[in-house]
């Protein structure tokens, strides 16, 4: 299974899956389910990747946080959109790993995973 990856804005490429886990606990009517995948850019250069995936709308997203091969681990921090965006652009244009989560609909969640490196994992 591949997403499509995005690269100087063109839909032009897939990033390998190549893990999936799942935690889920149970409890009377509720269930927590931490889902966790990991994605490789097999393109010789950094990419921006974009990956969309449904969320039940009668579901709440608590949080996010994307671990990169070298250790790092981003987490998510509810901001306002603009500002959201024009940070994630910010950190981009600079050259750096940035992430932003946002929700066009509410049973869609879209993540724009900045500068993963040549063959590193997200």
């Amino acid at each position: 299974e591949e997403d499509e990856a995005t690269i100087g804005g063109v839909r032009n490429g897939r990033l390998p899956l190549v893990g999936v886990s799942a935690n889920v606990e149970a409890t009377d009517f509720i269930a927590e389910v931490k889902l966790s995948q990991c994605y490789r850019n097999a393109f010789p250069r950094a990419v921006e990747a974009t990956y969309n995936f449904p969320v039940d709308p009668s579901a709440c997203v608590c949080g996010f946080a994307a671990e990169y091969e070298d250790g790092t681990v981003t987490r998510g921090v509810v901001k306002e959109k603009q500002q959201a965006r024009r940070e994630y652009r910010e950190a981009v244009g600079e050259g750096k790993q940035a992430n932003l989560l946002e929700s066009p609909r509410s049973d869609i969640f879209t993540l724009n995973v900045g500068n993963l490196p040549p063959d590193g994992s997200v």
